[in-house]
């Protein structure tokens, strides 16, 4: 890489020496250093030119390795693009990686989508929580004041428990239903559109 980095210091125009660096840098998994050296040599060549194929395909590879899942996608398509243009033959090895692509896509929004239930059922969990603390307190206002004896207190404190957990077990239930439902039924639409590279 030192060499291609001195050959860039001599002739900084050239979109080749920073796509081909680019291409080192993909291999080392330095994603930052690739990213750059790709856009600038898509700059040098201008984004029209078919010459650009492989810095795109090279971008994408470096903005999924920095975990941009949705430019990476779109980066990916357009090289695609240009490879069916061109005829060029690494139209299956592009498919292969937008394939990849929409998979990481898939993933990050569907971990994003877990994170974001996980903490709506411990929202409810700390209202069913509240509903409970509130019932026994008063519960026990009433036992202070003599409303009710101990062991009227001791039998309703019991049931109170009991249909607390049992509400907590149910919105539990209910949240992994949805979750694997979703899931199932995520994981058939991102297989069918998986097929489908455009």
């Amino acid at each position: 890489m030192a060499n291609s980095t001195c050959r860039i210091q001599q002739n900084s125009s050239d979109p080749k020496l920073f796509s081909n660096r680019a291409l080192t840098r993909v291999k080392l998994q330095d994603w930052s250093g690739a990213e750059n050296d790709a856009r600038k040599a898509i700059e040098l060549y201008g984004p029209k030119n078919p010459l650009s194929m492989k810095p795109y395909y090279n971008l994408a590879q470096a903005l999924l390795g920095l975990k941009h899942p949705v430019e990476a996608l779109e980066t990916a398509k357009h090289a695609y693009k240009i490879c069916l243009e061109i005829k060029d033959s690494s139209s299956e090895v592009l498919s292969q990686f937008i394939l990849r692509t929409k998979q990481a896509q898939w993933q990050s929004n569907e971990t994003a989508r877990l994170r974001q239930l996980n903490e709506t059922l411990a929202n409810v969990e700390d209202l069913l929580q509240n509903q409970l603390d509130k019932e026994l307190a008063d519960l026990e206002r009433r036992y202070s004041r003599q409303e009710i004896g101990e062991i009227g207190r001791n039998e309703e404190q019991a049931t109170l428990e009991r249909e607390a957990e049992e509400r907590r077990s149910n919105v539990r239930e209910a949240f992994k239903n949805a979750q694997n439902e979703e899931t199932a039924e995520r994981v058939s639409l991102v297989v069918s559109s998986a097929h489908s590279t455009g």
